[in-house]
């Protein structure tokens, strides 16, 4: 032991820890600090490879390191934030990879006494990351094919309520705060969570929807945080990686985040909080760099007062609120949407078929309790069941939403003219039913007055 002491510096801060107690599992590379962070002792081969004397670092606290620049994290200061064992990889100021190890010793009142840490490279360190490599080996698939894959986000937004929606959506792309979109069901909060993804620094990066109302809730924290080896029954003999850690340095889309369970609440706070990850039936701890869009068409509020969803949890989601009105109260939106709908769907069945102005009436007088979707099932479902040149139409009453459109000709106008016409049309009506009055008109259109103007000398009134 003489010859071990030799080569292990202490401060007098080490008075009341036993210290042949403390170098039990101590190697060269050690450093002991108390239960509050402040080092009491450290190996000779430590101070050599930092580059420092005794005095650079016994009695300061394991916070200043990082803060000098000597390691870019503190395994030891999380070993004493979480009470329990912390391993984990860290850098020092030369750039060189370590791998170390925080064991706290506790006191009978339950305290911390003080924390042995080890710090190895080598093949410890190499291990560690081999393991890694090939956890994440059965995952380079869909790694790969979410960081390369691009959503083409196609937003159609003609009204004023949604054209602030996609102003506030790109103001706050390039931060990494979290955003927590609000509306009714069908309103296309997807579609903004991949347009604030689109213009973000991450676009290159993986983009994960995940619905947490399609996961069984026994199953959601594993899927989320992954698990380790034998973590439940049914569970895969070499564990697995979470989306959560997938999506590192990427973008995680939780869609009906109201329906995520309580019990997964608390772990996904902590995340949100220190990127931490943890594996269910696993001990060690991982860290994630993901941005997190959550999503949802409940009131949050009302669950946390029916103590349905954790208070802290829904400040913690709810710093980038974005909420989306639904499509009867952005009417303009409506036949730019059919007609993006319907350019798509006669492009995948091969039709041709355009808006009647008859169905464009019935579009705009409809409510759309189910908003887009409905719309879109709608357009899809008419185009699918119109009748081609010279056959009857055999569907049923109820369903002939087809009759409103036009039939299809071997002349069909181009879009932006139909889309042009109609405007015309629906702007002459606006000022008819006004008496003339363009600000009046104006106010009605939801339009300001110079943009009416501006309107009427392109639409060569």
């Amino acid at each position: 032991m003489k010859a071990t002491f030799q080569k292990f510096f202490v401060s007098n801060l080490l008075s009341d820890i036993p210290l042949e107690e403390a170098m039990v599992e101590a190697s060269d590379n050690v450093m002991i600090t108390n239960g509050n962070g402040v080092i009491c002792g450290i190996g000779h081969t430590m101070l050599e490879n930092l580059g420092a004397e005794p005095e650079d670092i016994l009695g300061y606290r394991v916070d200043d390191l990082v803060a000098r620049g000597y390691y870019d994290r503190s395994v030891i200061r999380e070993c004493i934030t979480l009470r329990k064992k912390v391993n984990g990889l860290l850098q020092d100021r030369h750039g060189h990879y370590l791998f170390s190890t925080a064991n706290p010793v506790f006191g009978e009142d339950g305290r911390i006494r003080f924390v042995v840490t080890n710090t190895r490279g080598g093949d410890v360190l190499d291990q560690f990351i081999q393991e890694r490599r090939e956890s994440q080996k059965k995952y380079e698939g869909i790694a790969g094919y979410l960081r390369n894959r691009t959503k083409h986000c196609s937003v159609v937004a003609a009204s004023p309520e949604m054209c602030r929606v996609l102003s506030i959506c790109k103001r706050i792309a390039d931060s990494d705060g979290t955003v927590l979109l609000t509306g009714e069901s069908g309103t296309g909060k997807e579609i903004c969570a991949t347009y604030i993804y689109e213009n973000s620094r991450r676009a290159g990066d993986a983009f994960l929807p995940i619905n947490c109302s399609a996961i069984p809730s026994e199953l959601v924290e594993a899927e989320l945080f992954g698990y380790e080896k034998g973590a439940f029954t049914g569970a895969d003999s070499k564990g697995r990686m979470g989306m959560l850690e997938v999506a590192d340095h990427g973008t995680v889309f939780l869609d009906e985040i109201g329906e995520l369970p309580l019990h997964v609440q608390p772990k996904l706070l902590r995340f949100l909080e220190t990127g931490e990850i943890k594996r269910v039936g696993g001990s060690r701890l991982s860290y994630s760099d993901v941005r997190v869009i959550a999503a949802t068409n409940r009131d949050l509020r009302q669950l946390v007062a029916q103590h349905k969803f954790r208070e802290d949890l829904f400040y913690r989601l709810n710093v980038l609120p974005v909420h989306i009105p639904p499509l009867r109260n952005r009417r303009e939106d409506i036949l730019p949407l059919a007609s993006f709908f319907l350019q798509q769907f006669n492009r995948k069945y091969e039709r041709s078929l355009r808006l009647s102005p008859q169905f464009q009436e019935k579009l705009l007088a409809y409510h759309w309790p189910g908003n887009i979707r409905e719309l879109r099932n709608l357009i899809e479902r008419t185009v699918i069941t119109a009748p081609k040149p010279g056959e009857p139409d055999q569907s049923p009453g109820p369903e002939r939403s087809q009759e409103a459109l036009g039939s299809e000709e071997e002349h069909i106008l181009p879009l932006r003219e139909v889309v042009r016409d109609f405007e015309r049309t629906y702007i002459q009506r606006a000022i008819q039913t006004c008496g003339g009055n363009m600000t009046q008109a104006a106010r009605l259109l939801g339009v300001h007055r110079t943009q009416l103007y501006r309107k009427l000398a392109e639409k060569e009134f």
